[in-house]
């Protein structure tokens, strides 16, 4: 699964931390690492998370004096100098997250995550950092940031502009392409899609509105099923119980428990 997601400046030094696990020492003398979307970090695993970004001397890139050179120009062919917009809004820095998929052999996710920075290394080259975290609750995963910066070709001029170089068509080709180049690497099938995406790759469906109606319809027959099969066992189904059942993908545990529990019951009437 890959996400996409765009910054300002205002909230670089915010995702540059929480990707570099910046962190501050409390009163106790433990480390309290920088927080990004609620994410719980486990500090035993973070000496395993790397950064596949290295800079001009070859060792992993410093991500503010990286952020830096490309903002300068540096980056650039000979000859040009990067044009900046001052909007306050204006995204400087985005961000593509690739969560290992499941059906990477063990062994190769270092392989996969060179394969995934080499791919989009070549489709967006001016790379701030490349952290891939393994201690997280989530699976192993990817941070690839980048500046994007554009080509203008009808006025050859180099800009920053994220919705021109990260446009709706690069959005729709970009599980796919990666895929396949990831593919190509390792010599084996990986399944990097979106929910989402093969959501409208297997069923057909098109639109926002689509999706949210599938997903509703699959939870009310989910529900349906739970309260069917559960019925009668002495334990009242309320709706609630049975979505966060459904959510939290527990519906075998519950399974287990009712059966432990009407063993238990015909035990104590015998």
């Amino acid at each position: 699964m890959a996400h996409y997601e765009k910054f300002s400046k205002q909230g670089l030094g915010h995702i540059f931390a929480h990707v570099r696990r910046a962190y501050t020492i409390d009163e106790n003398g433990h480390k309290r690492y920088a927080n990004f979307g609620n994410k719980e970090i486990d500090t035993t695993r973070t000496h395993l998370n790397y950064n596949l970004c290295l800079n001009e001397n070859g060792v992993p890139a410093n991500q503010q004096k990286q952020y830096e050179r490309i903002m300068q120009g540096k980056t650039l062919p000979e000859g040009y100098s990067l044009t900046v917009n001052n909007r306050k809004d204006l995204r400087v820095v985005c961000s593509w997250v690739v969560t290992l998929p499941e059906n990477v052999q063990a062994g190769d996710d270092r392989k996969f995550f060179q394969s995934v920075y080499d791919h989009l290394k070549k489709q967006y080259p001016h790379c701030v950092s490349a952290y891939c975290h393994y201690d997280e609750k989530s699976r192993g995963h990817m941070h690839y940031l980048f500046v994007p910066v554009f080509h203008d070709p009808k006025k050859d001029i180099y800009k920053v502009s994220a919705n021109e170089l990260v446009d709706r068509r690069a959005l729709t080709t970009f599980h796919h392409d990666l895929s396949k180049a990831v593919e190509q690497d390792l010599g084996y099938e990986v399944s990097i899609m979106t929910g989402e995406a093969t959501l409208r790759r297997e069923q057909g469906l098109r639109g926002s509105i689509d999706i949210l109606k599938y997903k509703a319809q699959k939870l009310a027959e989910e529900y349906a099923t739970l309260k069917e099969k559960f019925q009668g066992s002495g334990l009242k189904l309320s709706a609630e119980m049975a979505q966060y059942i459904v959510r939290t993908g527990q519906k075998e545990q519950f399974a287990e428990y009712q059966r432990n529990n009407a063993r238990q019951q015909g035990e104590e009437r015998s």
